[in-house]
């Protein structure tokens, strides 16, 4: 056990010599996420399930944990994205559906809050999370490769330090760019299975 801890310990050294500054291997990370949702958020719903969880435990700890240090903040986003993702494992169809409501009004006011005044971002936040909920319902793979394709994005594009316009451009590319992969790779088995 204690050569692999020697090698997982000398690999993150090497990674951290090779990124630099701490929270530029962080925004690698993130954008990792963010890629790994926008491309294969439909196969991996339990990762959209935590990656949903771990950004509301953030918003959550940032709350509640606020002006403490780093490490108790990040405490609640991964304690909430492991729940969630727990969740999505055993109680798939009820998680799926409590993280349309959640990454539908979410993704509303993100987009509305910037742009709009009072009273309709939380108009859109309440709107947005009755239609993710009601989408995972009725249209469950496409509800689901439409929300991981925009929580993908979101996280992606909320990384990158570009100015609105661009940010707005890049956002309608990889929602494309993620709901064909994601819709490939959906009909992908399915011929396989008529020509075998």
């Amino acid at each position: 056990m204690q050569p692999l801890i020697k090698t997982l310990r000398k690999a993150i050294e090497e990674l951290s010599q090779v990124v630099g500054d701490p929270s530029d291997l962080e925004s690698i990370l993130i954008v990792l996420g963010g890629t790994i949702l926008l491309l294969f958020g439909r196969k991996l719903y339990w990762f959209v399930l935590g990656a949903t969880g771990f950004i509301g435990g953030f918003l959550l700890g940032d709350l509640v944990f606020s002006g403490e240090p780093r490490w108790l903040m990040m405490i609640a986003p991964i304690l909430v994205g492991l729940v969630a993702s727990l969740l999505g494992i055993f109680l798939q169809k009820l998680a799926l559906r409590l993280a349309g409501l959640i990454v539908g009004g979410g993704l509303a006011f993100a987009m509305t809050h910037p742009l709009l005044e009072n009273p309709w971002p939380p108009v859109a936040l309440i709107l947005g999370s009755l239609l993710g909920f009601w989408l995972v319902i009725i249209w469950f793979d496409w509800a689901l490769i439409l929300l991981s394709s925009f929580l993908g994005t979101y996280v992606i594009v909320a990384e990158i330090p570009v100015s609105r316009e661009p940010q707005l451009l890049m956002a309608g590319v990889l929602v494309i760019l993620g709901v064909a992969a994601q819709a490939s790779l959906q009909r992908s088995p399915k011929k396989d299975l008529k020509q075998g």
